[in-house]
Formats: structure tokens, C-alpha cells, sequence
């Protein structure tokens, strides 16, 4: 694997920890208490949502090459974006379903809005992925960090910018968000046309398309899209159980600030893991060649992966405090903070 692509990498994940941690600080700044609240416990919700989201397109991790190297490259991606757009479709009916559900004395128009954002940026990732998860594999990952930092800071300005000139409403907080994230769909759909151009877009019924996707979830990608989004809904159970609970919005809102602190500092593991991931799915079937072995190349990320994240643990137990007080500033008070 190459250092280059590595450092790329590591930009993507940190990029998109930072600017995402400044639309969180915009949000919480912006919003009321009740609207964030109820956001919270929206993407709460979410996160049990996604079990039933699988990303089909996780198991070129493990057959990139293999389908590439038999020309079904092509065909594969074009079924897993089908089955994306069907992921779409079930995302919006969960959405007004959802949000016809009562929560405190929010009225209905602020629970569609918060439903909405909430769902949008663990699916509109998802959606992405189409096009995302073949320029990692073509070695574009310059281009990835590029129109990932680029789409970031498009909605930093969306939610900063209804803040500004709508006071925080969530309603056009959320519509400016959707807006950002439609026209990007369009972008990394150019990008990925540009670039790929020994990967030439098709097309594929459903119908022929559906005996593949019935394929891949008896595949390894279904327990591994399992085991991970298991433990994203178990981590944002105890929200759930919060808001059940009758626990007040303010206090849901200011346990859940903490938690989104606390993700922040995977800033450096993950991009370890995910590097190690690209460089299995694009050895699949070749043959074994002389250098590092897969299994050597395991246990050097293992270590990589234990000593950024002993480095992290370390940050977050000694600045625990100032973080939470300069994320939470004039939005809650110290008291509330100390609880």
C-alpha cells in the first residue's frame, strides 16, 4: 500500500471529522433546545433504521479485483446502484412514517424537518458509496478528499447560512442540507464518469439485477454491514431509551454532544482500517506475490490501529472538560454540563 494513498487517507478521515465536528458546533449553536432535542432522538432512531440498510457495494472490498479482471466490473456497480435507489425510496417512507410519530410537544413540521437531516448524512454516505468505493480501489483517493472536503464545507455554509438568515429553524436548516446533498449525488456521479473511464457505466433491470443482490446477502458483506451497524444502533440505544424514559430534551441534547465528542476522536483509527480493507479488495485473486503477506500486513495495521487509538483515549480523558465547554458554549449551562 502506498504512503501517498495512505496519507490520502488519513486526510479523507480527518477532514471529515473536523468539518463535520463544525457543522455539529453550528448546529448545537443554532438550533433551540427543543429542535435539537428532538434531532438527537431522531438520529437515535436512525442508527436502528440502518440494520435494514445494508451497503451492498462493501463487498468489492473483498472481489474488486476478481471483477474487474473478468470485465464485471461495470455490471456490479450498476446493480448496487439500483438497489441504492431502492434504499432511497424506503428512506423517505420511514421519514414521514417517523415523524407522524408524536415526540413531547414538538408539532409535526419540526419532526418531518428533523427526521429528514437526521437520516441524511448516514444515507446520503451510503448513497455516495456507489461512486466513492471505485476511485479508492482506481487509486483516486486525491479526488475522494477533494469532493468529500468540498461537500462538507457546502453544507457548513447551508447550515450556517439558514442559521444566519432563518434564526435556526430547523425546517430550513434541513432543506438547505437535503439541497446540498442532492447536488452533490451529481457530483460524485461526474467525478466518478470522468475518472473510471475504463470502468464504462451501464445499466441493469431489476429484475436482472435482483438475483445479484439476493447473492451478496448470503455473502461476508451482509455480517460485516451487520456487525457494524449493530454497534452503531446499540451506541445510540441509550438515547433512545432516554427520550422513552420522559427524560427532558435539554439533557438528551447535552448526553448526546458528549457522545458525537467521543466519535471525533477515531479522527486517526479508522482511515488505518479502511486503508487495510482497499488493499485486500485489490489484491482478490492474484496471485501471491513476493513482499509483505497479507497476514503481515493484518498485524501491522492491528498495531497501528491500538497505538492511535491508545493516543486518542489519552486525549479524550484529558480534555474532556474544554471540549464539551467550547462545543456547548451559551447553549447550556454549567450545571447542566456537570451532570
Amino acid at each position: 500500500m502506498r504512503l501517498r494513498y495512505v496519507s490520502f487517507m488519513i486526510a479523507e478521515h480527518a477532514s471529515t471529522r473536523v468539518l463535520d465536528a463544525i457543522t455539529t458546533l453550528i448546529l448545537i449553536r443554532s438550533l433551540d433546545v427543543a429542535s435539537l432535542g428532538t434531532f438527537v432522538v431522531y438520529q437515535s432512531w436512525v442508527a436502528i433504521f440502518l440494520l435494514f440498510f445494508p451497503v451492498l457495494e462493501n463487498v468489492l472490498y473483498r472481489e474488486h479485483g476478481k471483477h474487474k479482471a473478468a470485465g464485471t466490473l461495470a455490471r456490479e456497480i450498476a446493480i448496487f446502484r439500483k438497489f441504492n435507489l431502492l434504499k432511497l425510496a424506503v428512506a423517505v417512507a420511514l421519514t414521514f412514517v417517523s415523524a407522524a410519530i408524536p415526540v413531547r410537544d414538538v408539532d409535526f413540521g419540526r419532526r418531518l424537518a428533523a427526521m429528514a437531516l437526521a437520516f441524511a448524512l448516514p444515507l446520503a454516505q451510503a448513497l455516495y458509496g456507489i461512486y466513492r468505493e471505485p476511485l479508492r480501489f482506481e487509486l483516486k483517493q486525491g479526488s475522494v478528499v477533494w469532493v468529500n472536503g468540498a461537500q462538507r464545507l457546502a453544507i457548513i455554509g447551508a447550515v450556517w447560512g439558514s442559521g444566519h438568515f432563518f434564526g435556526g429553524a430547523i425546517e430550513q436548516t434541513a432543506a438547505a442540507a437535503l439541497l446540498v446533498y442532492l447536488a452533490f449525488a451529481l457530483v460524485w456521479a461526474e467525478t466518478s464518469k470522468r475518472l473510471l473511464t475504463d470502468v464504462p457505466q451501464t445499466s441493469v433491470g431489476f429484475a436482472q439485477a435482483l438475483p445479484r443482490m439476493r447473492a451478496v446477502f448470503t455473502e461476508s458483506v451482509l455480517w460485516l454491514h451487520l456487525s457494524g451497524a449493530i454497534l452503531s444502533a446499540v451506541q445510540t440505544l441509550d438515547v433512545y431509551f432516554l427520550a422513552r424514559s420522559q427524560t427532558a430534551l435539554s439533557e438528551i441534547a447535552v448526553y448526546s454532544i458528549s457522545l458525537k465528542a467521543a466519535n471525533f476522536l477515531q479522527i486517526m483509527a479508522l482511515p488505518l482500517t479502511q486503508a487495510f480493507g482497499v488493499y485486500l479488495g485489490r489484491r482478490a485473486g492474484q496471485v501471491e506475490k513476493a513482499g509483505i503477506t497479507e497476514k503481515q500486513m493484518a498485524w501491522v495495521a492491528l498495531f497501528g490501529f491500538l497505538v492511535m487509538a491508545a493516543i486518542m483515549c489519552a486525549v479524550g480523558f484529558e480534555f474532556a472538560q474544554p471540549i464539551l465547554g467550547f462545543l456547548t458554549r451559551g447553549k447550556f449551562g454549567p450545571g447542566e454540563l456537570g451532570r
